[in-house]
This record gives structure tokens, C-alpha cells and sequence, in this order.
């Protein structure tokens, strides 16, 4: 598999599952994202 096969289309690269606490990351599942804020984000 090249890099950049093309720049208009994506393709997913298979993962293997990791788990961080009891959060499935990788695989199949979603991307997870954490913000470490503490202002008010309505602001």
C-alpha cells in the first residue's frame, strides 16, 4: 500500500484494538476524544 494512494478517497488502515481504563481505541470503534478544558466552553 502506497502512502497516498490518492488525495480524494480514504481508505482505513487495519488496527488492532488497545484498550485505556475500560475504552475500547483502534479497531472498529470511533475515534475517542478528551478535552482538558477548565473555562467555560458556552463562553
Amino acid at each position: 500500500m502506497s502512502y497516498c494512494a490518492s488525495r480524494f478517497s480514504t481508505v482505513r488502515r487495519p488496527t488492532v484494538e488497545v484498550m485505556v481504563g475500560s475504552v475500547g481505541v483502534g479497531a472498529a470503534h470511533p475515534l475517542r476524544l478528551q478535552s482538558m478544558t477548565t473555562s467555560d466552553t458556552q463562553d
